[in-house]
């Protein structure tokens, strides 16, 4: 968990903004790329569940960078409305989910 606090460097400024729903297939392409990147992509992942205290504490952590980011990029309205749904839980990836119109492999 430390390594994850200390390694790459994220930055929320390079995931780009979703601010029109016509244009959620490259929004979510960039942005998959860009978790990738950054090792939070299994937040993106609906399915994912992690199975160990250790990948727990670490999937916790990655939440936090992940809902912070989706406070920041998602400007259209229903995106407004999930953040707020997660306001207390801070959930981004039932968040996020929330998002995608039907499953996808991330």
């Amino acid at each position: 968990m430390e390594t994850f606090k200390r390694g790459i460097k994220r930055d929320a400024t390079v995931y780009p903004i979703f601010q029109d729903e016509r244009t959620f297939d490259n929004f979510h392409t960039t942005t998959i790329a860009m978790a990738r990147s950054h090792d939070v992509d299994d937040v993106f992942d609906p399915t994912f569940k992690p199975n160990t205290d250790i990948a727990k504490a670490l999937f916790a952590e990655k939440q936090k960078f992940v809902y912070a980011l989706l406070i920041r990029i998602l400007q259209t309205d229903q995106g407004r409305t999930f953040v707020r749904e997660h306001a207390k839980d801070s959930d981004a990836q039932a968040c996020y989910s929330k998002l995608i119109p039907h499953p996808l492999n991330c």
